[in-house]
């Protein structure tokens, strides 16, 4: 029968993460998605007749993309503010 190992103490400190690789991905991947959903549905678009059904999805697509972009950017400036504040508290 296997023993599992014992819990750790609530002494013991949590590893910290870089959050900044993962807002970098973020802010990569809307701009990437907003472009090219941007190019689609220009590419796409018929201004002398009817509209096709995919720039639906072009614009849905620019839209999420241009929301994790706004996203990523208040993530940032959050991530910014904690940092500086963690500074400020171990100065002190």
């Amino acid at each position: 029968m296997t023993t599992f190992p014992a819990p750790p103490t609530p002494d013991v400190p949590r590893p910290r993460r870089s959050t900044w690789k993962q807002i970098l991905i973020t802010l990569v991947c809307g701009v990437v998605l907003g472009l090219g959903s941007c190019f689609g549905f220009l590419n796409s678009a018929n201004f002398n007749g009817p509209s096709k059904p995919g720039n639906t999805l072009f614009a849905i697509g620019f839209v999420v993309g241009l929301a994790l972009v706004v996203s990523a950017g208040l993530w940032a400036l959050v991530a910014i503010i904690i940092a500086f504040i963690r500074a400020v508290r171990s100065e002190q």
